[in-house]
């Protein structure tokens, strides 16, 4: 669906990520707090004073539901956590390069494969996120 940028779906799973929140675990925020990492580098690049923000608010998160998880004998729970620390440390080395990392631009347009050629083009990322969000 189109009429739904890069960063509304972003948010939409991040939503939906924190209605389960309710959960013992935690693992609901945890998740939300993933997506909302993501949406602040998709929105504003990796060089945005909320980044950091974002980033302490999902390790205490992933803190608080470590505990839990650790009482708990559950791979998926600890593979979701591993995933967002892994998250947080890329996050954590992108801020401290202090390089800025190519941000989704919603209003860029695909632009057409009209070769065989596998050349890099500038739009080859936005054409590869169109088909996996157009499913």
């Amino acid at each position: 669906d189109m009429a739904f940028s890069i960063t509304d779906k972003i948010d939409q799973w991040r939503r939906d990520a924190y209605a389960l929140s309710c959960s013992r675990d935690r693992i609901g925020i945890v998740i939300s707090k993933a997506f909302e990492l993501l949406m602040v580098v998709a929105k504003n690049g990796s060089l945005d004073e909320n980044l950091k923000f974002a980033l302490d608010s999902l390790k205490w998160e992933r803190f608080m539901a470590i505990d839990l998880v650790n009482d708990r004998e559950d791979s998926l729970r600890t593979h979701v956590l591993r995933l967002c620390e892994a998250m947080e440390l890329t996050m954590a080395s992108v801020i401290e390069c202090g390089r800025e990392k190519p941000r989704f631009d919603d209003s860029m347009e695909p632009m057409p494969i009209v070769s065989a050629s596998f050349e890099s083009t500038p739009h080859e990322p936005n054409i590869i996120l169109n088909e996996i969000f157009d499913e």
